[in-house]
């Protein structure tokens, strides 16, 4: 299965709240209609404590998820999707709510749940009602990014995944030098530099109702105390997630109802 996330930043006169609104009801349907079909499409809206991201570089307003069986299957789509009228017609909707020049794309391998185990097929859980937590990882730096994610995999994703009551749990590792992994603008694309890569791997729990910041805090320690994870430049936050099955559009987002600071719900 290959995947990639898309982490996208607003236009400076849209709020965080109206870019979600715009995505959810006006840009995710429009490129599911233009778009083959996917295994899984889903967007990520980050809630940092605080209100604040912790740096400017995880300051991004949303994450967005794609997967395909297979990496023609996304070259197969970036080709339609670049192709006019598509592609005039997606940049026109993007120049509406999204700031163009500043982009990152990631391809990533994702390890899933129950640890440990190498998937190479990724399921579309329905989580149902909960919570959702993202954690950015940034290994130690004497660690290659292949011996942290088979260390991890091996000492860490265990104790997360099992007996942590968890109801879903994915480890999704960064491949810098892949040819769909960049930064920079629609206009102008940049390979990404890893010394300045503020993550080396993102984890996601789907965390069930009533988990508290005591319990949070548990699961945050449980997985930088191995000596494989540099604590000071690895942040977690709550996320609100939209997800579209089998990459067509599902509920519609509101922009007016509520979204908690303490643990955002899932769509």
């Amino acid at each position: 299965m290959f995947k990639l996330c898309f982490f996208l930043w607003r236009r400076a006169d849209f709020s965080h709240r109206q870019f979600a609104d715009y995505y959810e009801n006006n840009h995710a349907p429009l490129g599911a209609s233009l778009s083959p079909p996917m295994p899984d499409y889903r967007r990520n809206y980050p809630e940092w404590e605080g209100g604040e991201a912790p740096s400017e570089a995880l300051s991004f307003d949303v994450m967005t998820q794609i997967w395909h069986k297979r990496r023609e299957d996304f070259a197969n789509q970036l080709a339609i999707m670049t192709r006019s009228p598509a592609k005039e017609t997606i940049s026109t909707d993007e120049a509406r709510f999204m700031n163009r020049d500043r982009q990152l794309f990631l391809a990533l391998d994702e390890r899933g749940f129950p640890a440990p185990g190498f998937e190479t097929d990724h399921k579309q859980e329905d989580h149902g009602s909960g919570y959702k937590m993202l954690r950015f990882v940034k290994a130690q730096d004497d660690l290659s990014i292949a011996l942290f994610r088979d260390r991890y995999e091996a000492e860490i994703a265990p104790r997360l995944g099992v007996g942590s009551n968890v109801k879903g749990y994915r480890r999704s590792y960064a491949l810098l030098d892949d040819e769909y992994s960049f930064s920079g603008g629609a206009q102008n694309i940049l390979p990404i530099d890893p010394a300045a890569t503020v993550f080396d791997m993102i984890e996601e729990f789907w965390l069930p109702e009533g988990f508290d910041e005591d319990q949070i805090a548990q699961l945050h320690r449980k997985g930088i105390d191995a000596g494989l994870v540099d604590d000071q430049r690895t942040f977690r936050c709550r996320a609100r997630e939209c997800r579209s099955p089998g990459g067509q559009f599902a509920a519609p987002f509101h922009a007016q109802q509520k979204v908690s600071n303490a643990v955002a719900v899932e769509a």
